[in-house]
């Protein structure tokens, strides 16, 4: 009996990968193909309005860093719970990240997308107020808006093992 469910799940699986584009299918099911770059004047784009979105959180104005993200935005921290939305991205910013990154710094950006929607990587590094120097990486979805606009749409970091 338990086989059956399995059975199911599995060819539902074959099916959803025959039928996505070729950008998500051809690397696995949910890579994009080196053929999907997002072109660079959006990589662009898109990089300036996460430097700015982080310098404003940097000098604490989260009035205006929230407006960087989508209205459903998430954040998926390490070892913490989901945070879902600008109200609670703000609360989030507010206890845990304003006044805690001195000498954030992110590197090694890598982009896929589309003209509407981009992947993007990066290294992350900062020293935190207690000194505590801290290395991570990150995942952030970006979604261009109607009136051309990027903004963050889902971030989902890890930190480094401590050297």
């Amino acid at each position: 009996m338990l086989l059956r469910p399995i059975a199911l799940a599995a060819f539902a699986a074959v099916l959803a990968t025959a039928a996505m584009p070729p950008m998500m299918a051809k690397a696995g099911m949910f890579a994009l193909a080196e053929s999907d770059q997002l072109p660079a004047a959006e990589q662009e784009a898109v990089k300036t309005m996460f430097e700015t979105a982080t310098q404003t959180l940097l000098d604490g104005d989260l009035d205006k860093w929230q407006t960087f993200w989508t209205e459903d935005a998430t954040v998926m921290p390490p070892g913490e719970a989901t945070v879902k939305g600008r109200a609670a991205l703000v609360e989030y910013a507010r206890k845990d990240l304003v006044g805690n990154l001195d000498g954030f710094k992110l590197s090694n950006w890598r982009f896929q997308g589309c003209s509407d929607l981009a992947v993007i990587t990066t290294d992350m590094a900062w020293t935190s107020k207690d000194g505590k120097k801290v290395a991570a990486k990150q995942m952030v979805i970006a979604v261009k808006e109607a009136d051309g606009t990027w903004k963050v749409q889902t971030v989902i970091y890890n930190s480094d093992p401590a050297p």
